[in-house]
Order: structure tokens, then sequence, then C-alpha cells
């Protein structure tokens, strides 16, 4: 009986047919579901950071996340550095997130795998700062001199 139970059953739909869900939507139902299981502040920035430039992008190629692939994941990334001009730890941090949201499309049975997981990701860029020179040392002290200002505080 229990043999014959298992033979015959069949897995119960996922959220919608798989095959219809964009990548941008589905990515606004994850941030929402991650709501209230993590911090509000970590929720608000998943939301901001995704929603500036990452759900618009997929959006407006309307690309399935059924048949989403590495290529279009790395092309995102490139967009991100060459078009918008942002930072490669920018791009890291929203690597993990989609990693996160694409983890779980593949625990639901969404998509076959983590495509993520097949993306290169930008190496970090290490910060090197600067010191002044000598002159502008000078120009620093001499801009600093002068009438003391008293501070406020309450």
């Amino acid at each position: 009986m229990l043999l014959e139970a298992r033979q015959n059953f069949v897995e119960p739909a996922t959220v919608q047919a798989s095959d219809e869900i964009l990548f941008a939507d589905y990515l606004k139902k994850w941030i929402e579901m991650m709501k209230n299981s993590i911090a509000y502040t970590t929720y608000a920035n998943y939301r901001m950071t995704m929603h500036a430039s990452t759900i618009p992008y997929f959006a407006k190629r309307k690309t399935l996340l059924k048949e989403l692939t590495p290529q279009e994941i790395q092309d995102y990334y490139q967009w991100e550095l060459d078009e918008r001009k942002v930072k490669a730890n920018t791009v890291i941090h929203k690597h993990a997130n989609i990693s996160k949201f694409l983890q779980h499309a593949f625990q639901q049975r969404i998509t076959d795998s983590n495509l993520a997981h097949r993306v290169e990701r930008p190496n970090v860029q290490k910060y090197s700062g600067k010191t002044y020179s000598p002159a502008e040392r000078e120009n620093f002290v001499t801009s600093a001199k002068g009438p003391r200002i008293p501070l406020a505080y309450y």
C-alpha cells in the first residue's frame, strides 16, 4: 500500500507554472518573503539594492526564471561595472543576494540548479589610501588654524 502510494505520488505544483515566472517578479516575491526571516535593516537594504537596478534590468529583458543562463547573470554584472560604474564590491554584494535568491528557487524546485554558482564574480578591489604631500599638509594645517568655533551640544 505504501509502495503504491509512493509510485502514484505527484509532486504538488509550485507557486505558479515555473515556465511562466519572470526572474524579476520572483525576485520581488523572494525579497518580500525574506522580510520576516532577516533583520529589518537587511531587508531594507536587499529591497533598495534589488529595486534600484537588478529588478529593472531583468524586467526590461523579460527574462524568465526557468530560461536564465549564467551568461545573462555575467552580462548583468558587467553592465553594473561598465554602465552604472559601481565598484566590484557592490557587484559582489549583489551576487550574494542573487545566489541566495536562486538557491531558494532551486530548493523550491523552480529551477534545476543555482546558476549563480556558475558565474565569475569580480575580484575585490583593495583600498589604497594616499597621504598628503608636504605642501598639502602645510595647507591643511594652515586652514585648520584660525578662530576656534565652539562645539554645539545638547
